[in-house]
């Protein structure tokens, strides 16, 4: 099934707003494929600032303790009025299965359930099965998925394309350290970010993300307001907040390294980043705890602890060689997002 010209709905987990994941990766690339796709959660703003149509769908609470013929009834009556704003749809393509997780209620020619975070699993089964492919992130996550659908599938996060061009930044600093993405996260491994940071005081960390309520964020917690007031308090860390996202690149290319600390508990090997791609784009070297997604290469560079990172640090001109960028820069754009939807294309021929 070719993805040109078709009508698409996508259901998110997240709003539409500066801060891009992939959902909102995947819906941007489609539209620039001359689909015309529809953005679909309770909060998003009006307009998107490109050719992605924002609607917002109703927050139905409660669905998980009724009744399904109830649950059905009620989600029907939701998606008929979504519909009488779409029309009829080529595809449904969801990324959430906590709220209209019934896919086939919209009729459309064919549906995708696509988990990309490992903790998305609250209506699993009837997301799945009501689903016409199903596509995982990770191992772990195409697995649990096909334990519902045999046709599953595992696809890695992509790279989207105006990585090619990226204009010039500044970051402070002989050595700088680039981190991207949610800084208010739970999952982040803050211990080993905090400790990196103090053993490493010739480095200067830049942080860009989110550090207050965004579309990413609905509140923030204690916990996270203290991270972000610790940070603030070191003299070799730049804050440097969100940005949209055609932007990002020129801070990777300006920095000296990249890097990933999640928090091995809260989430274990089977995560996955679709930051990793947009640092490689770059060629630069990425540090990380370890991610499955990366096990079976030297692209990403793996370590436990503060300690291990921060030795690494003293090294970072050896992880800086011709051949090793150029590996980098080669795999990312591999990876596109243009290409991710060429597979998904074959993937839906056999759905």
């Amino acid at each position: 099934m070719q993805l040109l010209g078709k009508r698409i709905l996508i259901i998110s987990p997240e709003p539409w707003g500066v801060n891009f994941l992939s959902k909102h990766h995947y819906a941007d690339t489609l539209a620039s494929l001359n689909n015309e796709v529809f953005f679909s959660h309770p909060k998003n703003p009006s307009e998107s600032g490109c050719g992605v149509k924002l609607i917002r769908d109703r927050e139905l609470r409660g669905m998980t303790k009724l009744p399904r013929l109830m649950t059905r009834k009620i989600m029907r009556h939701e998606i008929k009025r979504i519909l009488s704003i779409t029309g009829e749809l080529d595809i449904i393509w969801s990324y959430d299965n906590s709220r209209l997780f019934h896919l086939d209620l919209f009729k459309a020619k064919k549906s995708i359930a696509h988990i990309v975070d490992f903790t998305m699993d609250f209506q699993s089964k009837t997301h799945a099965t009501t689903a016409d492919l199903c596509i995982g992130v990770t191992r772990n996550i195409a697995s649990r998925l096909a334990s519902y659908n045999q046709n599953s599938h595992l696809l890695r996060h992509g790279l989207r394309d105006w990585h090619t061009s990226v204009e010039e930044v500044h970051l402070e600093g002989k050595v700088s350290g680039l981190y991207m993405g949610n800084l208010l996260r739970s999952i982040l491994d803050r211990e080993v970010i905090l400790g990196t940071i103090e053993r490493c005081p010739e480095v200067d960390f830049h942080f860009l993300g989110s550090l207050d309520v965004d579309n990413l964020n609905q509140w923030v917690d204690d916990a996270a307001r203290s991270f972000i007031k610790k940070l603030k308090s070191y003299k070799n860390v730049h804050l440097l907040g969100s940005r949209p996202a055609n932007q990002v690149a020129s801070y990777i290319k300006a920095a000296s390294f990249c890097w990933i600390a999640y928090d091995l508990v809260r989430a274990p090997e089977q995560f996955d980043s679709h930051k990793t791609l947009e640092y490689l784009s770059q060629g630069k070297p990425v540090f990380s705890t370890p991610m499955e997604s990366w096990t079976d290469n030297d692209l990403v560079l793996t370590f436990q602890s503060a300690a291990e990172l921060s030795s690494m640090l003293k090294r970072i001109e050896d992880y800086q060689t011709d051949i090793d960028v150029d590996k980098r820069v080669k795999h990312a754009f591999a990876n596109t997002y243009a290409h991710r939807v060429k597979q998904i294309e074959k993937l839906l021929d056999s759905a």
